[in-house]
């Protein structure tokens, strides 16, 4: 579980990785989950769009960095109750 928890760790810094390399170069992609286009959002021709892009793929990189913290406190809370786990 430990290793799981650290893969959704690695996962959310690279998602927030991804959003700041969009912010900088101002091109912001944003793939829907089921079928249809990819919208892609430039800061000088759609400010709105590329503001709504960027706010959800800040806040989706967040939850799931927090979500791999939460699961690593979860872990070493649980390993520190047992009583039969190996101390490290």
């Amino acid at each position: 579980m430990r290793n799981i928890a650290r893969l959704i760790v690695l996962l959310g810094i690279i998602l927030l990785a991804l959003a700041v390399y969009d912010q900088l170069t101002g091109t912001a992609t944003a793939t829907p989950v089921g079928p249809g286009e990819t919208m892609i959002a430039k800061k000088s021709g759609h400010p709105d769009d590329f503001q709504r892009i960027m706010a959800y793929q800040w806040i989706r990189g967040s939850i799931i960095l927090y979500t791999g913290f939460f699961l690593l406190r979860r872990c070493r809370r649980a390993e520190e109750t047992d009583p039969l786990s190996p101390k490290l």
